[in-house]
């Protein structure tokens, strides 16, 4: 609830009787502030009383129209909190009225329509309020609210493309870093268009390891890497990232989304040890630190994941599964968090135990469809050491049975089953879909030499094995490349 006013922290919080005597004496400004104060504490009810008095108060009327304009916000607002969607929208509708400058209200629907599961109409109102005014970009529209759309609507490519041009056009921004993984998204999909222009445009701003790397290895876009004026490999792109990295985490050492994407060129580079020295400030946080921020909660989960990837590749074993299950602890609503929860228990399928890798997963809260098949590897994996046919037989179907990336976790569950004619079939087949072709090329590359736990070891020589068939080897002549990279990639 982005104010032009600094709240009154305490005013909003007295005794009705001392409420109404300060309500008399404050201003109308003063009176939002108040109201504004308690819909960020969560009393919604309050804020409405709040917003009644000043709706009542003759003075409003003759204050100026952005004082107007923002009791229509803060009663925008409490409409939606009422689950009064297209009243909540009128209402922003009459602040962008009387304060046509302002980008606030335009901005806002884009918000309200993504609280109300209306993404498609969220991107839509989004991309009108940059090409109506596209300075600010990153401060206007919150990272969160851009990954939740990208999410939902990662198979709707008629809103997805609109979204990520807008936002590569007004050089959005994830809190100061640029998300190029977003536009190698959007050169996929104007690679598929056609857009041979805009493409070229979009890959020549890409100089990051990874989304080079997915460039690289893909024919859609030899082109448009031919004409870069500089060519640059993911390698040799790799030094002069971390060093960036490294820079913005010196100069802001709390902001968690920094030092992650450091973590991150870290393991890349394969400098484990690197990644332990720069997690240790957090590596004893708890998660009463984040009880208010989702987010933070969220971005420790995989910074100490991210710890425990690198303790693992460097034998540490048991302090990797301990920190692991402390991210754990890091979900939201008293939850477990659950990519990491997901992550252990396939570690621990893989390192031979099945039942306590079983017994992880007994509760998973809020998991994804792309969760639920690493969930049904996961069983594939356990129920394959404990004998259970049909556990096995069941997890593999339900794999099955989804889509796109989704579904990527199959071909992992068929290579524990030693399928190897069914998994070389499943490579062609995301060879051939445009939708699933980046994932595999990425799989398909040959990368140092991670340590591995030992049945996910296993599973990495049948996939080599199945890579250098003939037909998978012309699958992938057909649509990209397949060679060596001194990278440590982390997924």
């Amino acid at each position: 609830m982005s104010l032009s006013f600094a709240p009154l922290l305490g005013a909003a919080n007295l005794p009705a009787q001392k409420l109404a005597s300060a309500m008399s004496e404050a201003t109308p400004s003063q009176q939002l502030e108040m109201g504004w104060t308690a819909a960020q504490q969560g009393d919604f009810a309050r804020a409405g009383v709040l917003l009644a008095r000043l709706r009542a108060d003759p003075r409003l009327a003759r204050s100026g129209n952005e004082v107007q304009a923002n009791a229509y916000e803060l009663e925008a607002w409490l409409t939606l909190e009422d689950k009064r969607t297209e009243e909540a929208l009128a209402l922003l509708g009459k602040a962008q009225a009387l304060t046509p400058d302002r980008t606030y209200p335009r901005d806002t629907q884009a918000l309200f329509h993504a609280r109300a599961g209306r993404p498609a109409d969220a991107a839509r109102t989004l991309c009108e309020a940059l090409a109506w005014n596209s300075g600010n970009a990153s401060a206007r529209f919150e990272p969160a609210l851009i990954h939740y759309l990208a999410q939902a609507l990662r198979d709707d490519n008629a809103a997805l493309q609109p979204l990520l041009q807008a936002l590569f056009d007004a050089q959005w921004t994830d809190q100061g870093q640029d998300p190029q993984y977003r536009w190698q998204r959007l050169a996929e999909l104007q690679a598929d268009a056609g857009q041979a222009e805009a493409l070229q445009r979009t890959v020549a701003r890409i100089d990051q390891p990874m989304p080079l790397l997915q460039l690289s290895i893909d024919r859609r876009f030899d082109a448009a890497m031919a004409a870069r004026a500089t060519p640059l490999s993911a390698e040799a792109a790799l030094p002069a990232y971390v060093a960036l990295l490294r820079g913005n985490v010196q100069a802001h050492p709390n902001q968690l989304p920094r030092v992650t994407a450091l973590l991150t060129a870290l393991l890349q580079a394969g400098d484990n040890a690197g990644v332990l020295e720069a997690s240790a400030p957090f590596a004893d946080a708890t998660p009463a630190f984040f009880a208010h921020d989702d987010e933070g909660m969220m971005e420790i989960a995989w910074l100490l994941n991210l710890r425990a990837e690198a303790q693992r590749r460097l034998g540490q074993t048991d302090a990797a599964i301990a920190t692991l299950r402390h991210a754990m602890t890091f979900g939201t609503g008293g939850h477990a968090s659950i990519s990491q929860q997901l992550n252990l228990a396939l570690w621990l399928a893989d390192g031979r135990q099945p039942a306590q890798a079983l017994a992880l997963m007994a509760e998973l809260h809020g998991i994804s469809d792309y969760g639920k098949s690493v969930a049904d590897l996961v069983r594939v994996v356990a129920y394959q050491q404990l004998g259970d046919t049909a556990g096995v037989e069941r997890a593999t179907a339900a794999i099955a049975a989804r889509t796109g990336n989704d579904r990527d976790p199959y071909l992992h569950a068929l290579l524990a089953q030693g399928r190897q004619d069914d998994a070389a079939a499943e490579v062609i087949r995301r060879l051939r879909s445009v939708d699933t072709r980046q994932n595999m090329l990425h799989d398909a590359q040959q990368y140092g030499d991670i340590p591995r736990w030992p049945l996910a070891a296993k599973r990495e020589v049948l996939l080599q094995q199945v890579l250098q068939r003939a037909d998978v080897h012309d699958a992938i002549a057909a649509v990209g490349t397949r060679g060596q990279h001194a990278l440590y990639p982390f997924e």
